[in-house]
């Protein structure tokens, strides 16, 4: 990809079940077959770290439901922000593709 080139993003917005994730797998797979180096955006995979420490959060006790919910809400919105700063900010920079199926995560990538 040229250096001064920015990567075309592409999102993809819909209701629960509806094949979002299918349809991204499947455009992806296609740009691939033409040569295009594309980044698929996946903000509901965690690294091996964070698995460790939301394995002990779910684990440990907590005054309340409530307040384990709120922990571990809070857990896995820094991580998917963590990623979103990361992983989709180099994707633009070293990708031509850059395919989002979920709102949130085109937002976010559109805004890096």
């Amino acid at each position: 990809m040229n250096k001064n080139a920015q990567a075309t993003l592409v999102t993809i917005c819909g209701i629960d079940g509806s094949g979002k994730s299918t349809l991204a797998k499947n455009l992806q797979k296609k740009c691939i077959q033409k040569g295009l180096k594309t980044f698929l955006v996946s903000p509901l995979s965690i690294e091996r770290e964070q698995k460790h420490v939301l394995k002990q959060m779910r684990a440990a006790t907590f005054p309340s439901k409530e307040e384990k919910e709120k922990m571990l809400g809070d857990f896995l919105s820094f991580c998917f922000l963590r990623y979103a700063l990361t992983s989709i900010k180099e994707a633009m920079e070293k990708h031509d593709l850059v395919i989002c199926d979920r709102y949130l995560s085109s937002h976010l990538a559109s805004q890096a």
